[in-house]
């Protein structure tokens, strides 16, 4: 689906599908984003302004305004609903402070490989105990590419690479790829602090039979 003057909040940020965000509006021209988003159906989009431009991003929903002040500032708290690709981008749009473009909504796969996806857990326990992190979330088994992408050490530019992919088996290979790729390392270089640890110490052998 594809639409015309769609309010845009450009940041430099990765958001995705069911990701909760709260934002504190100060610029004029997103405070009149908001008030128009407010009055109208809740929505505008965030496109992630990694490389300078503006191509991709994601679609947000107005969940809550927490607070408003006497100047025009707001908390609000939004959250991630789909993906857009931004195909004509126009700052300001007309008669208007703020940015908008014409936007095309891509369709949200959600299509599991749970073969798959239990591989990826035990590899996110794997990157979570390497970083002495523990389970710091809950529910790892029924997570999604979205719920996992923040927490498996990608860079911008990976997370960024994953809001572009459309199928939900092919982000999850992407994120599978991505752990095997650094589980190796982080584990080896947790062995080495441990043996690092170890020298200086008394150490008690076993003897050897030969």
């Amino acid at each position: 689906m594809i639409k015309d003057d769609y309010p845009l909040f450009p940041l430099d940020l990765i958001v995705y599908p069911g990701e909760r965000l709260n934002l504190h509006i100060f610029e004029p021209r997103y405070q009149q984003l908001i008030r128009d988003a407010l009055v109208g159906n809740k929505r505008f989009g965030i496109p992630s302004y990694l490389y300078k431009t503006v191509e991709w991003g994601t679609e947000v929903i107005i969940e809550e305004v927490a607070k408003e002040y006497a100047d025009g500032r707001m908390d609000i708290k939004t959250r991630g609903t789909q993906i857009m690709q931004i195909l004509d981008f126009y700052n300001p749009m007309e008669g208007k402070l703020y940015a908008a473009g014409r936007v095309k909504f891509q369709a949200l796969d959600e299509a599991k490989d749970p073969i798959l996806l239990a591989k990826i857990v035990e590899k996110v326990e794997r990157l979570l105990h390497s970083m002495d992190m523990g389970a710091s979330f809950a529910n790892l088994k029924k997570s999604t590419s979205y719920d996992l992408a923040h927490h498996v050490g990608f860079k911008r530019e990976q997370e960024y690479q994953l809001l572009q992919i459309q199928s939900e088996l092919d982000r999850l290979q992407y994120i599978h790829d991505h752990l095997e790729l650094i589980l190796p390392i982080l584990e080896d270089l947790e062995n080495t602090k441990k043996r690092i640890k170890m020298n200086g110490h008394f150490k008690n052998f076993d003897p050897l039979n030969y």
